[in-house]
Formats: structure tokens, sequence, C-alpha cells
């Protein structure tokens, strides 16, 4: 590259990369998921198989790249997924505390930080969505000052082409 160019990132503001990145981690949490949740516990709760799964992680990666690319429409997926597992992970953690106080009342400072250890793994999940949530929202409220970037049309036909195994695989 020729020093006086600049790279196709630099023209992307950094809010949006922040936000396409932070959206794509929905994608990756569902291909982790198709490959290490067992077979018939993940059709159980998908109604699909790993190859469904998995290319439905692809298609948020899909519409992280949308996303980042000014489409703020494809931000809503991410918004609503990292809200519900923040939801989800603030819960968990809500219902044992809970049930720690039940049976150990508070009666110090100490009595009342003493189950924080217990949920160290649910408050370091609830700050990774939380922060992740953040960045989606920024970039959400940002992109709907922006004018879109061009997208290719064998990139939407390749979308097209991962909807397609994601409905054929939970019709099967």
């Amino acid at each position: 590259m020729k020093p006086g160019l600049k790279s196709d990132i630099s023209k992307v503001p950094m809010t949006m990369v922040k936000g396409g990145l932070a959206a794509a981690a929905i994608g990756l949490m569902a291909i982790v998921a198709a490959f290490t949740v067992p077979l018939p516990l993940l059709h159980q709760y998908t109604g699909m198989g790993t190859m469904g799964v998995s290319a439905l992680g692809v298609i948020f990666f899909y519409a992280a790249f949308l996303f980042a690319r000014g489409r703020w429409w494809a931000g809503i997926p991410a918004i609503i997924g990292t809200g519900f597992a923040a939801w989800v992970f603030i819960e968990k953690a809500v219902r044992l505390l809970m049930i720690y106080y039940k049976h150990n009342p508070i009666i110090t400072l100490g009595d009342f930080m003493a189950p924080f250890p217990f949920l160290s793994f649910q408050l370091v999940l609830i700050i990774i969505t939380s922060s992740l949530g953040y960045f989606i929202f920024k970039a959400l409220k940002f992109s709907r000052t922006l004018s879109p970037q061009p997208i290719s049309k064998s990139m939407w036909g390749a979308m097209g082409l991962w909807v397609m195994v994601v409905v054929l695989d939970s019709m099967i």
C-alpha cells in the first residue's frame, strides 16, 4: 500500500467498527454452541442441527458486517441478543444472591460481600454483555446519521444461501 493512501478500514468510523465487532459476538456464540452442545440438546432447544446453528452464526456475522457498513437495522438482532443475555445473567445472579441471603442474614458489610466471590463468573458475564450492548447501542445511534456504504450483490447472495441453509435445517 502506498504511504499516502488510506486503507478501507479508515473510511469507516471507529464507532461502527467497534459496534460491528460487538455484534459479531452473537454469531461466535452460536458457532461455539453448535460444536460444544450435545446434538440432542441442541435440537431440543433450537429445532436445528449443528449445521443450522452454525449457519445462524454465520448469518449473525453477515449482519454484523452490514451493521458496520452503516445498515442500522442489522444491529437490532445483536442488541436484542445481548440484552437478553444480560437479563439472563442478572436474573441468575440475583437468584443466587437471594438464596444465599435467605440462609445467611446480613449483619455486617462482610456478610453482604461474602457471596460475591461465588458470583464472580456471573458478574463477569454481566459486565461483558453490558459492554457489548453499550458498543452496539452507541454504533446503532451513530449509524442512523450515516449514509450506508455500498454492499455487493454477491454478498447479498451469499447471505441468502446461508439463510436457505438455516431454513432447510429447521425444516428437517
